[in-house]
C-alpha cells in the first residue's frame, strides 16, 4: 500500500474504501515509521470522510485513535510531507475517467486554499488571513508544494474549541436557510450536532462551495476530542 498524505476528501470511495480496510488492520511500521500519531491521524480522517459520504452504515471514529493523537506529541515525517504535493498529480493522472470523489484534487493555489480555508480558520485566524492576501496576489506554481506544506502540517494542529465553533458559525451562514432549526434552536446545540447539520443541510441544498470543503468531514476528529 502507497502511505497517503493528502486529505481522503480527494479520493474516490472505491480508494477511500481501500485505504480503510488496510488501515483498520493496525499500525503497520512499514508504512508509518517511528510515526504511530500520524497512523491514527490518517485513520480518523478516513473514518470521518467514509462517515460523511454514507459509504459505511454507522461507522464511529475509533476512541483510542482519538485519544492517541489528543495525549501524544504530533510527531511525523518532515520529509515526507515536504514531498506529499505530487500525490494530487498522481491522483488527477489516475482519475482521468472518473468523478466518484468529493473534491476533485487541486491544480492551483487558489483550489488548494479554497478546499482549505474553514479548516484553517478553525485553528489560527492570522495565518488565514496571512494566505488569504498572499493567494489573492499571487497565482504562480512555484507556491503550490510550500503552501500544500504549510496547511498539511496545520490541519495536524488540533483547534480551539472557540476556532471550531467560529468557523462553523461561517459555515452555516451559508446553509442556514436549508435548516429547519431556526434562532435560539441553533445555539442550544453543541458542536457536534452543529457540525451534523451543516452537513446534512450541504448534502440536501447541494451547497458546492461548502461540500468542497475539508472541514467538512475533519473537524468530526477534534469536536469529538472535545466531548469525550
Amino acid at each position: 500500500m502507497k502511505r497517503w498524505v493528502i486529505n481522503p476528501s480527494y479520493f474516490t470511495d472505491d480508494d477511500i474504501l481501500r485505504e480503510y480496510e488496510i488501515l483498520k488492520k493496525g499500525f503497520d511500521p512499514t508504512l508509518f515509521g517511528n510515526f504511530s500519531w500520524e497512523y491514527h491521524y490518517r485513520l480518523l480522517i478516513v473514518c470521518a470522510e467514509i462517515k460523511l459520504r454514507g459509504l459505511i452504515k454507522d461507522i464511529d471514529l475509533p476512541s483510542d485513535s482519538i485519544n492517541n493523537i489528543i495525549n501524544n506529541e504530533n510527531r511525523y515525517s518532515e520529509s515526507y510531507i515536504l514531498d506529499s504535493y505530487k500525490q494530487y498529480d498522481e491522483l488527477r493522472d489516475r482519475y482521468l475517467d472518473s468523478n466518484n470523489y468529493r473534491i476533485s484534487p487541486p491544480s492551483n493555489i487558489r483550489e488548494l486554499w479554497v478546499n482549505h480555508k474553514y479548516s484553517i480558520m478553525a485553528r489560527n485566524i492570522p495565518l488565514y488571513k496571512e494566505i488569504g492576501r498572499f493567494v489573492a496576489q499571487n497565482r504562480g506554481e512555484e507556491y503550490f508544494s510550500k503552501l500544500h506544506s504549510t496547511l498539511t502540517k496545520e490541519l495536524r494542529k488540533k483547534p480551539k474549541r472557540n476556532g471550531i465553533l467560529n468557523a462553523l458559525q461561517h459555515m452555516w451562514g451559508y446553509i442556514s436557510n436549508t435548516s429547519s432549526i431556526r434562532g435560539r434552536g441553533i445555539s442550544s446545540l453543541d458542536l457536534h450536532s452543529f457540525l451534523i447539520e451543516i452537513q446534512n443541510c450541504v448534502k440536501v441544498s447541494n451547497q458546492d462551495y461548502l461540500y468542497k470543503q475539508l472541514a467538512l468531514s475533519e473537524l468530526e476528529i477534534w469536536i469529538l476530542a472535545y466531548n469525550d
